[in-house]
Formats: structure tokens, sequence, C-alpha cells
């Protein structure tokens, strides 16, 4: 077994003269890998440079993309908004003329949707027609105070009270 290990194939090399794979005597062209190494690095110095504003206009339109979005995100959102404070002031005006409250106050009360705003409007009709109609007086009318008179007046001790008491009641001082 020992035998059998060591007998391994081992490969002829010829250490005569090789034939080129294009005929007898024909001379392979000498590479200069310097000169290809530098043109390939040129090459890769350009496309470096074009590969990076490439880079910078595809960055440009994407934020221009993304600013666009926005926009019409905005855009949407304020058309949306709109709408909603249209349909709003329609159902105010509807429900104010039905239940025939003023469409100013109902308005100012909070509620979106149509059913809020004729509910709102229902309450404020019954709280308008719950408040008296003249107002309360404490005392009747009787009793008005007494007028001042002129020796009232005269009486004050204080000067600049005084002086304010003649120029609010002018006429009794007329003679």
């Amino acid at each position: 077994m020992a035998d059998e290990a060591t007998t391994e194939a081992i490969e002829p090399t010829q250490a005569g003269p090789q034939t080129e794979p294009h005929g007898e005597g024909a001379q392979k062209p000498a590479t200069d890998w310097k000169a290809e190494a530098r043109k390939w690095e040129a090459r890769a110095k350009e496309n470096k440079g074009a590969a990076e504003t490439h880079a910078t206009e595809a960055e440009k339109a994407k934020e221009a993309a993304d600013r666009a979005k926005a926009e019409a995100e905005a855009a949407k959102a304020e058309a949306d908004r709109l709408k909603a404070e249209k349909a709003r002031e329609e159902a105010v005006k509807e429900a104010a003329r039905t239940a025939g409250v003023d469409a100013e106050l109902l308005a100012l009360m909070a509620g979106d949707a149509p059913e809020q705003i004729a509910a709102n409007a229902g309450l404020l009709k019954a709280k308008i027609a719950a408040l008296p109609i003249y107002p309360a007086v404490s005392d009747s009318g009787a009793g008005a105070s007494p007028a001042i008179s002129k020796d009232q007046i005269m009486g004050i001790k204080d000067p600049v009270e005084r002086i304010k008491q003649i120029a609010a009641h002018a006429e009794l001082f007329k003679n």
C-alpha cells in the first residue's frame, strides 16, 4: 500500500521551444501593463466624476420630487379643509333657516356634521324661546334716587369732587 501512494502520475513538461497558438514564429505583442493601468485609471477617474455628477443630479431630482409630493399633499389637505368648511357653512345656513335661529350664533357652536348642527340649532331655538321677553327689574321702577341739589353740591368738602359734581350738574348753576 505504501507503494501505491507514492506512485503518482507526473505530467511531463517539454523543455523544448513551445509553439504559439497563432502559428510558428508568431510573436505575441508585448503589453505595456503600466500604460494599460494608467489608461484604465484615467477612465475610472472620468467615470467617478460622471458618477458623482449623476448622483448629485439624482439627489436633486429626488429632493424636487419629494418637495412636489409634499406640496401636492399640502394642496390636497387645504382643498379638503376648504371643502369641509364650505359644507359646514351650508349645513349651518340650512339648519338656521329650518330652525329659525341666527346663523351667526349657530356657526359659533361646535359640531361639523349636519346632524350635530341641526341638534345645536334645536337647542339654540329652545334656549332663546325660554328667555323672557322683558328684562327683570329688581325695584319695579319705584323709588328713583333723589336728585342732588345745589346746596348739597356746595356742601361737598373735597374740592376736586365738588368741581366734578358742578360740571356734572351744570344746569343747577345757570342763573
